[in-house]
This record gives C-alpha cells, sequence and structure tokens, in this order.
C-alpha cells in the first residue's frame, strides 16, 4: 500500500495528485495507464487510499483489459487502471477518441509510463478544481521526501 503511494508521488507532481484527489472527492473518474500491471495496480490501489477518511462507493477497477477500453465512457465515475506493453501503447491509448472525448467529460488520465495527468476539460469542473488553493510549498517538500523513500526501496 504505501509502496503504491510512494510510485504515485516519485511520478506525478504533488500538486497534480491533490487536483486529482479533488477531481475524485467530486466523484469524477480516473484511469491509470502503465506498461506494468504491478505498477498500474498498486497506483490505482493507493489513490484510492488516499481519499481516506472517504471511500470510493463507485466502480473500482485495478486493472482492466486493454480491449475494453469503451469502458472510459461508462456514466457512473470510477478508478480504474490499465496495463500495456509499452509507453508508445500507453500513448496510444491516452490519445485514443473514446478517451478524449472521456476527458471532456469529467475523466482525468494519468499516465505512469510519462509521468504525466490529462486532467478533464468538463465545464465548471475546471472552474472547481482551479478555484481551490493548493498548499504547494508543502506538497513539493513531502514530494521529495517520497520520492527519496521510493528510490531507497
Amino acid at each position: 500500500r504505501h509502496w503504491g503511494v510512494s510510485a504515485l508521488f516519485s511520478r506525478i507532481h504533488a500538486v497534480d495528485m491533490l487536483l486529482i484527489l479533488k477531481t475524485l472527492i467530486i466523484e469524477r473518474s480516473v484511469l491509470i495507464i502503465g506498461d506494468s500491471s504491478h505498477l498500474v495496480t498498486s497506483c490505482t490501489c493507493a489513490l484510492r487510499e488516499l481519499l481516506t477518511p472517504y471511500e470510493w462507493a463507485s466502480t473500482f477497477m485495478p486493472l482492466l483489459p486493454s480491449h475494453m477500453l469503451d469502458f472510459v465512457n461508462s456514466p457512473v465515475p470510477f478508478i480504474i487502471g490499465i496495463a500495456v506493453e509499452n509507453t508508445k501503447s500507453c500513448q496510444a491509448i491516452e490519445n485514443d477518441e473514446r478517451v478524449l472525448e472521456a476527458i471532456s467529460t469529467g475523466l482525468t488520465c494519468i499516465n505512469l509510463s510519462t509521468n504525466s495527468v490529462k486532467f478533464t476539460t468538463e465545464t465548471g469542473v475546471v472552474d472547481i478544481l482551479k478555484g481551490c488553493p493548493t498548499p504547494k510549498r508543502t506538497l513539493v517538500h513531502a514530494q521529495h521526501k517520497l520520492q527519496k523513500m521510493h528510490s531507497s526501496c
């Protein structure tokens, strides 16, 4: 469990992680893609754990087969992980028309192989996320500590 949190923070900037958690709190979907099933599963589970003391009450699938990508257009919020062979395949999923359409209606996509995040562009949600203050300095310091811990594992 802690390894997954450390792996997330070593790949995704702390401020972006906070925005990802905010999207989950307002019940928007997150897709995690990567080129290792172990990493994708660990990070997907860690993301759900980071919501504590809240509980994710919607769809949670730590590892969904890539041929079921149509699920990203589900009307219910979800946290889903998809593992593929390589970085190129991750980028193909990230740029798939179904994923891009879902991003416009609430999906945020985390690519663990490129350490990048594509946030939702849903009208209203962007304003909510921008309107929340972020303790940037504290988060960056905590992220550096987690990166050191992760690299020593």
